[in-house]
């Protein structure tokens, strides 16, 4: 279950999706363990044959700064390397490009997002996306105050270049060093780009070292909620996690080993219900200039002939019968939300009770504090003997009246009863 400042942040158009290399696993482009291992095999090297295990280690340990540096360190230059990696990218693409199975980029397509980050080189989400991809330190050179400005909306930003390209490959330790690390117009893009947006983690695993290089950026500078879709992690791991990225992580289901269905549903959650409160304002909109027309011609009734005003009045009933069946439109669709968003709420409540019972969470919670109160809630004696007051008032004039038709009314003029 997405939470409610994730729709909040769509809403708004400040999200910006940041895709990793788990999105184009079902489009059949091996992940970087793969393409590593298979890059390395094609150099006959001595030193790379010696290192073969060592090699393979590495990459299940997801250490792939390090096995890039291995394979550099056997006599292949760095720009074989990213060649022959933007090569095999260009071969698996050509192979099945005719033939794309169903994935998350379509999705990613078609919602509204301000701006796209990956650290792919396959340029998948640029070919779906349709802009890009794109260097993201030319913003450093733009008005960041306009850097929301239409020219740029929509635009996917490559922040480890891209296979067209293969000499803006970011690709070793030391090329990841001379970004993260020294290259100042990328930090402090990437850092305005944290403080700005909401960056949705799509694809990507928290024990890969590029994520943890693009986490770790900034992260001595302000504070920034950031969310990640995570499919299998355990609760100490995500609280771990957590704590040292300040990000909040969203699970999703796998079924039969598809993350695509599990991805969609968060991302369908995210859209939907703004889609239809944005569809409901236009609605309103255009009820507003409606009336304020009707009350434009209502002003003018005055310069009408009368033997047109029954052309007019069927005219008013024909718009008020119109207004009226929109109303009943938009009062179901209220009603509609309101108990899409109750189930909504009682889903993640749901979600949250069962997370605090995996987690072992049994505390209460406390909302808030007892304040004491500045004066006595009761009782309040200038009021009680005001209405005593009134009350011994209203007695008395009723005697008087009781008296007075007693006198008038008896004929033997018998004292009337006295009171008290």
């Amino acid at each position: 279950m997405s939470p409610q400042l994730l729709k909040q942040a769509y809403r708004k158009h400040w999200l910006v999706p940041f895709v990793g290399a788990g999105l184009s696993i079902p489009l059949k482009m091996p992940g970087w363990g793969n393409l590593l291992e298979e890059i390395s095999a094609r150099f006959d090297y001595e030193y790379l044959i010696e290192k073969k295990e060592a090699i393979t280690k590495l990459i299940e340990d997801n250490r792939y700064l390090d096995t890039a540096d291995e394979i550099l360190k056997a006599g292949v230059s760095e720009d074989d390397l990213k060649f022959a990696i933007c090569s095999a990218i260009n071969r698996k693409k050509d192979m099945h490009r005719s033939d794309l199975p169903d994935n998350i980029y379509q999705d990613l397509a078609n919602i509204n997002c301000i701006k796209y980050l990956t650290t792919n080189y396959d340029n998948y989400l640029s070919d779906f996306v349709k802009k890009g991809p794109s260097d993201i330190t030319h913003l450093y050179n733009e008005f960041s105050n306009e850097w929301d400005d239409e020219i740029y909306e929509g635009i996917v930003y490559n922040l480890h270049g891209d296979f067209s390209k293969p000499s803006s490959i970011v690709l070793s330790r030391k090329s990841y060093d001379n970004l993260y690390k020294n290259n100042h117009e990328f930090r402090t893009v990437l850092e305005r780009f944290r403080e700005r947006y909401t960056i949705l983690f799509i694809g990507v695993s928290l024990q890969d070292e590029y994520i943890q290089r693009v986490l770790e950026v900034s992260s001595e500078k302000l504070k920034a909620r950031h969310y990640i879709l995570l499919a299998n992690i355990s609760p100490e791991q995500r609280t771990e996690m957590e704590e040292r990225y300040n990000v909040k992580i969203l699970r999703y289901s796998v079924k039969n080993g598809n993350h695509t269905a599990g991805i969609r549903e968060i991302l369908n959650e995210i859209i939907s219900v703004s889609d239809e409160i944005e569809e409901d304002k236009l609605n309103l909109q255009a009820i507003k200039d409606n009336n304020q027309g009707a009350l434009r011609n209502a002003k003018s009734l005055a310069d009408i002939k009368p033997d047109s005003l029954p052309l007019i009045l069927e005219k008013l009933n024909a718009q008020y019968a119109e207004k009226r069946t929109l109303h009943e439109q938009l009062e179901q669709k209220v009603n509609t939300l309101r108990a899409t968003y109750q189930a909504f709420a009682g889903k993640y409540e749901e979600a949250r009770i069962a997370a605090s019972a995996e987690m072992g969470d049994n505390s209460v919670a406390i909302m808030a504090t007892a304040q004491a109160p500045d004066s006595p809630s009761s009782s309040n004696k200038k009021l009680n003997v005001a209405i005593a007051g009134v009350l011994g008032i209203m007695v008395g004039v009723f005697a008087v009246f009781v008296r007075e038709f007693w006198i008038s009314t008896n004929p033997n003029k018998i004292s009337p009863p006295t009171v008290g």
